[in-house]
Parts: C-alpha cells; sequence; structure tokens
C-alpha cells in the first residue's frame, strides 16, 4: 500500500516522506525521505515529520493484533495515545493516535480523497462475470455489512446463501482460508467499509494476495463496496482472477458505506 500510495501521490507532483513502524516490517518503496521507527516512539515520528517540513499525513497499513508490547518502550507522547483508547479496537486505536498527532499541529488526510484512484469501480473488473453467482453477492455483501456495523471485521466467505465464515481480528486473509477448510468450491468473499467509516484510516482494502488466497481456495468470486474498497496493483489483481476464473464485482451499497 505504501508504494502503491507514493507512486500515486507523486504522478501529482506531490513530495512523499515516509515513517514505516518496525514493527509492521514495512520497507522503503524510494521516498524522498524515509525513517524506520518503533510503534512507542510517537516523539520521534512528530519530529521527524516536522523536520522534513510535512504536515499533511496519510496512515496507511495495519499493525498486526498479535504484535506483543511487553518489549516495547513507550515515550511521553505514546503513552499519552494509550491512555485516551477506551478499548483495543482498530477505531479506538487508530483514533487515539490521531488525537496525539493533531495536538502535535499534523493533519490526517481521508485516505479515498488522497487515493482516489484505488477505489474499487461499480461493475466487472476483469473478464469473468458474476453468473449464477448473484445471489450470493448480495447475500455476502450484506452480511458484511452487518459485521462491520458491529465492528467485528470487515469481511465474510458465503456459499449458496451459507455463510461459512466471519472475519474477525485476523484480517481477510486468514478468513479466506478457514472458509476453504470447508470441503467445496464456488465460494463468494464479500468486503465492505464500517458504516460512518473514518476516511483517515483502515479504509477497506484488496490486492494481489486476496486473490491468490481465494485461488487457493477455488473461490467463485470477490464482491466489493464500490467507492469504498482499495483495489490496489490493479492491473496484477485483475489478471490473477481472469487466470483463476475469479469475478471482482463492485456495487455501490443502499445508504452509501
Amino acid at each position: 500500500m505504501p508504494a502503491e500510495a507514493l507512486h500515486a501521490l507523486r504522478a501529482r507532483g506531490r513530495r512523499v516522506v515516509l515513517a514505516a513502524i518496525r514493527e509492521s516490517g514495512a520497507v522503503d518503496p524510494g521516498a524522498d525521505a524515509f525513517a524506520e521507527l518503533s510503534v512507542g516512539r510517537i516523539g520521534e515520528l512528530v519530529s521527524f515529520f516536522k523536520d522534513n517540513g510535512v504536515r499533511d499525513l496519510l496512515v496507511l497499513g495495519k499493525l498486526d493484533k498479535g504484535l506483543h508490547f511487553a518489549g516495547i518502550e513507550f515515550d511521553e507522547l505514546a503513552l499519552r495515545g494509550l491512555a485516551l483508547m477506551q478499548d483495543r479496537t482498530d477505531m479506538s486505536l487508530f483514533g487515539a493516535v490521531v488525537a496525539v498527532l493533531e495536538e502535535q499541529g499534523l493533519r490526517l488526510l481521508p485516505q479515498d480523497a488522497a487515493l482516489y484512484d484505488l477505489l474499487c469501480p461499480v461493475g466487472t473488473m476483469g473478464k469473468v462475470s458474476v453468473g449464477t453467482y448473484a445471489k450470493d453477492v448480495q447475500r455476502a455483501l450484506s452480511l458484511a455489512r452487518e459485521i462491520a456495523r458491529l465492528d467485528i471485521g470487515q469481511s465474510v466467505a458465503v456459499r449458496e446463501g451459507l455463510c461459512l465464515a466471519v472475519e474477525a481480528a485476523e484480517h481477510t486473509d486468514e478468513m479466506i482460508k478457514r472458509a476453504g477448510a470447508l470441503p467445496g468450491g464456488g465460494t463468494v468473499i464479500a468486503k465492505v467499509p464500517r458504516p460512518g467509516q473514518d476516511p483517515r484510516f483502515d479504509v477497506p482494502t484488496v490486492g494481489p494476495q486476496t486473490i491468490r488466497t481465494m485461488a487457493k481456495i477455488e473461490a467463485a468470486g470477490l464482491a466489493l463496496a464500490a467507492g469504498a474498497v482499495f483495489v490496489i496493483d490493479s492491473e496484477q489483481t485483475i489478471r490473477l482472477a481472469d487466470e483463476a476464473g475469479i469475478f471482482i464485482v463492485g456495487q455501490r451499497l443502499p445508504g452509501g458505506s
């Protein structure tokens, strides 16, 4: 995702400064300035951005929910962020980080406004049609929206109307693998945003790895909320889907995201 963002922003003439969270395993995709910092060193993060003349920020990617924090040293700003968290949900975590960064004079941009070229369009992407899976597409999108409303996850797996798996803390690929543990192919995967999604962080994302995982379980297709889900490296994503006979379809959700 950082590489996709860098390419999109540079195409618009923007200078890109990247701070990677060491614990996430991110690497430098060729930014104008780069630093690798621990998740516990928010003070150093703020200083790095200010030293490089940065005011506008994009928060991209995820931290592994299995990350062990016992060995991480937290600075004053990080401890302030932890104190602001009401629980351990993504919304609470990112909300606390946003509050601390904005207190320091930095501004977080909506991901969908900055990276609108990556949003899933309405209709079919690629050569494979929805065909006989239209009912499962609607069922999967409806269920995904409900679990997103409950802040459980953003993805589900459905086959012949039956919900095979629901995403929780493990993220989408692991959910797909769980669905694949049940015999039979033809599963439809759906991914949507939360209702009232804060577009500054955690916009749902799919890409080539999503399709590779789906191909392993002989899934039928991927249904996405159009205009609300990022499709990264779309050319490769569509090519892999076509090769595997997997459809990708974007639909507008009733009432918006």
